[in-house]
């Protein structure tokens, strides 16, 4: 009977899930008491005297069937996440209940009723794919587990044995059996960061399919020097000698590596340096925080393998660091590199990783850097997290060694904050920034493309929304009666329009010589007179450039294409135009794109033609400055011989964004000199910080492309650290930027807009009337908050006047004590007027997820 009955049990539990699929939550909101499955994330009677319940988002499979029941009270309305009522399929009231029954495809996310009920039930599918947690951007540090040393040149070399001290950190190598870092240690976090000797490597070159590293190269020797010491180590059968210095430079190690070569044949090598493998500061590597120079700072602990290239995209800076709570301390590597070369950072975390965090990006695409010169998976998966940065392959002859740039070392107290400072002071000083604030620093709603799709002269008479603070305008050149390459216009659509001066079908984007000014719409005297009106009205107004684009119909193509423009056969759009007849044939690689001749920027006497062309055309016009398209995003490498290129150039290598910044110099100068120091320069990419020291603002696309999973609050590091270039943010990526809320995230940051819908009235007159702090004032990323998923910003103004943006990214409202408070401050909520408590030195609020907040902090009466 036993037996049977057992039998009976175990054929019923394999019926239990197909019987029994959905799964129950119970709710007493007075007590908080809950029982069954987790469902509710938020339930508490709100300021206006409601009670609000809200499930926790992502808890259900919205496809099933989904029923919720309310006890105690009779007027319960449910709404989905845009807080519009969902109405039942079926609504069952009883006695002193009412319950909501939906059949499958609603998006519930709240209920509200007007007195807190007895009980809440809900039944549901569970999702199949669990809730993951919204990641952690912010934690709190322990102070420091120990002190940092007076600074110290400490080097001891005994026994097979080197140590180095500079009283933050200790470096131990040994070769008593083989090469080895056997430590890095830390007085602040008092341990060795090694987690495996064995696999620390510190330098990867990489010939054609083998590593050599610290390990398996063949040690040679060694020299004691004034700051530090010198290895010497032999490359197993390649002829070529590494030699690794590490010298010692207040708290930081300077580390240096250079390439020789012994044999009369070429050694092709790729590498990484340095390369610290596992490194780990907290008991459990989970515990590890990191700072990544991606996406204007990716703050995470989650397992990741990624790979940036600086300056081509959204890594911005040249740092990364790993931190711990525990410790109290953490661990940086920066690259101490003036000349801003061509180089991945790269990090890998161990542990299960998600798909989303594995980003080796194969990039520069085609034409902008041959793939096979690039080392994707240098690195390990070690205990611990891996720092790296790594170069494209290079080329070593006899008398002529490879030298790559320097990397710093360093322990730093607290998180990475401390970090961000040694990097932007160390910026500053090597690309001096503009000190006085830019005209363009006020601006927060920049309006662009007047003249792209239209003719130019239709804006001649219009007037313009109060809150476009600054106007982009769009083809004051002169337009052209025909297509690239004298293909006749045959239709008006996109930019090609009927010409209401002459009749004619004529195309706004001949773009490339950035004069003429339309005489047939009144010439350069029309076009003054309309910025000088638009300037009337107190607005900026700058001028579309892109130099990166030569069209065909300008001067510019008839006198120096295609001897200044870019040659290489590997471009990957060009079978977009292989079938064209009308593109130039000869010479062969000519590149080509948006339908244009693409211009050298690595070629010195095209970038004088461009300064001097852009100071002449701010002169003439009298236009507050320009916006030069395309430009802090990577370029195409040119392979022509038909022009000449700058003093740093090597052939197939990328040294567009160094020329590019050279360039920028020049044109800053010059344009100081001849037209004032209040005039704009903007680009359409941030770039790096190289780049971007003498531009005055940029667009961005962090929050339109941010999946907020692996970054649920968009911080933006660069705006926070190098404030003297505007940022303004741009969601025209993706469809409906008009009626999406992202301005949310513009304003945490501090940041303007271009177009995407602009920021609403009231958030544009809060912007301005707080400029002392937004736009002219102090900016503090991330500062402390009471709770890990209330995201601060902070912006001090000189009278002593704070702002605080807080950020609600977690998935359910907010209530608590959000910050702390002085006691001699009073605090207001700006946005929306929001209600705050301060009781025990804390502001309390109600935030619901993903909205913002705006507190301003003055002192008390």
């Amino acid at each position: 009977m036993f037996n049977r009955s057992c039998k009976y049990l175990f054929m019923l539990s394999l019926l239990v899930p197909l019987v029994l699929s959905a799964a129950q939550a119970v709710l007493f909101p007075e007590s908080g008491k809950v029982s069954g499955s987790k469902f509710f994330g938020y339930a508490r009677i709100e300021g206006n005297g409601k009670f609000r319940a809200e499930m926790i988002p992502g808890i259900r499979d919205e496809k099933k069937a989904f029923t919720v029941r309310v006890t105690g009270v009779s007027d319960a309305v449910i709404y989905d996440s845009y807080g519009k009522e969902i109405m039942p399929d079926e609504k069952v009231e009883n006695s002193g209940s009412i319950t909501f029954k939906f059949r499958q495809d609603v998006k519930f996310a709240a209920l509200e009723c007007s007195r807190m009920p007895e009980k809440l039930e809900a039944e549901f599918v569970p999702a199949e794919t669990p809730v993951k947690p919204v990641r952690v951007q912010q934690v709190k540090m322990n102070p420091p587990r120990g002190e940092k040393l007076p600074v110290q040149q400490v080097y001891r070399i005994k026994d097979k044995q080197a140590m180095l001290d500079n009283g933050a950190l200790r470096l131990t190598f040994s070769w008593q059996k083989k090469f080895q870092l056997k430590s890095i240690y830390s007085y602040e976090a008092k341990k060795n960061l090694v987690s495996d000797p064995d696999k620390m490597r510190f330098f990867v070159i990489r010939i054609n399919d083998k590593d050599y590293d610290i390990q398996n190269c063949r040690f040679q020797s060694y020299k004691k020097l004034n700051d530090g010491i010198r290895f010497v180590f032999a490359v197993p059968d390649n002829q070529l000698t590494a030699v690794l210095e590490i010298r010692s430079a207040g708290y930081e190690f300077i580390c240096n590596l250079r390439l020789l070569s012994s044999t009369d044949k070429v050694v092709k090598f790729k590498t990484v340096f340095p390369c610290l493998d596992g490194l780990k500061l907290s008991a459990n590597t989970a515990g590890d925080y990191y700072l990544f120079p991606s996406h204007g700072g990716l703050i995470s602990n989650a397992p990741c393998y990624r790979r940036e290239p600086y300056g081509y995209g959204s890594c911005l800076f040249q740092i990364s660091d790993i931190f711990s709570p525990e410790c109290g301390s953490g661990f940086y590597l920066r690259s101490v590199d003036p000349e801003g070369l061509y180089k991945h950072f790269v990090i890998r975390k161990s542990g299960k990783t998600d798909k989303r965090d594995i980003a080796l990006k194969n990039w520069p695409i085609g034409g902008r850097i041959n793939l096979s010169m690039q080392y994707f998976n240098a690195l390990r998966d070690v205990p611990g997290t891996t720092l790296a940065i790594d170069y494209i392959e290079r080329e070593c002859r006899k008398g002529k060694p490879v030298v790559y740039p320097s990397a710093a070392i360093g322990a730093h107290a607290g998180d990475w904050k401390k970090v961000m400072e040694i990097y932007a002071k160390w910026s500053h000083s090597v690309w001096p920034r503009r000190k006085e604030a830019s005209p363009v620093a006020a601006v927060w709603n920049l309006q662009a493309g007047m003249g792209a799709s239209e003719p130019l002269i239709k804006y001649y008479k219009s007037k313009f929304p109060a809150r476009s603070d600054m106007l982009e305008i769009n083809g004051y050149w002169d337009v052209a009666n025909k297509n690239s390459w004298g293909a006749p216009l045959t239709e008006a659509k996109g930019w090609v329009f009927k010409d209401p001066a002459t009749g004619k079908l004529a195309i706004s984007f001949n773009r490339g010589d950035y004069d003429g000014y339309n005489p047939q719409w009144g010439g350069l005297p029309a076009l003054r007179e309309f910025i000088a009106g638009l300037k009337s009205q107190g607005k900026l107004v700058t001028l579309y450039t892109v130099p990166m684009i030569g069209h065909s119909e300008t001067k510019l193509a008839a006198k120096y294409c295609p001897q200044w423009s870019i040659i290489n056969p590997d471009w990957h759009f060009r079978n977009k135009y292989k079938d064209n007849p009308l593109i130039p044939k000869d010479p062969p690689g000519l590149l080509i794109h948006y339908d244009a001749y693409r211009m050298c920027m690595e070629n010195p006497e095209y970038a004088d033609w461009v300064v001097k062309n852009l100071v002449r055309l701010v002169k003439e016009t009298g236009a507050d400055g320009f916006r030069m398209d395309e430009f802090g995003i990577c370029g195409e490498i040119c392979l022509s011989e038909m022009h000449k290129h700058w003093s740093g150039y090597r052939k197939g290598h990328p040294g567009h964004q160094q020329a590019v910044a050279i360039m920028l110099r020049q044109l800053r100068n010059e344009m100081d000199k001849e037209v004032g120091k209040e005039k704009i320069l903007m680009t359409e990419f941030i770039g790096s910080d190289m780049l971007n020291a003498p531009v005055d603002g940029a667009l961005s696309w962090q929050v339109t492309t941010n999946d907020f999973i692996a970054n649920p609050a968009p911080v933006n590091l660069f705006r926070f650290y190098f404030p003297s270039c505007k940022i303004f943010e741009i969601d025209e990526a993706k469809k409906g930027a008009a009626s999406r809320e992202e301005w949310r995230y513009w304003l945490w940051n501090g940041v303007g807009v271009y177009n995407s819908g602009q920021y609403p009235a009231k958030v544009w007159q809060l912007l301005h009337d707080n400029n002392d702090a937004f736009a002219f004032g102090k900016a503090h990323a991330l500062v402390e908050s009471l709770d890990k998923y209330i995201m601060i910003n902070r912006f001090d103004a000189e009278n002593g006047k704070k702002i605080y943006t807080l950020l609600n990214v977690s998935p359910n409202t907010f209530y608590g004590g959000a910050m702390a408070a002085e006691s001699d401050k009073e605090y207001q909520e700006l946005l929306d007027n929001i209600p705050l408590v301060v009781k025990d030195g804390k502001i309390f609020l109600t935030l619901r997820p993903g909205k913002v907040a705006v507190i301003r902090e003055i002192s008390g009466k």
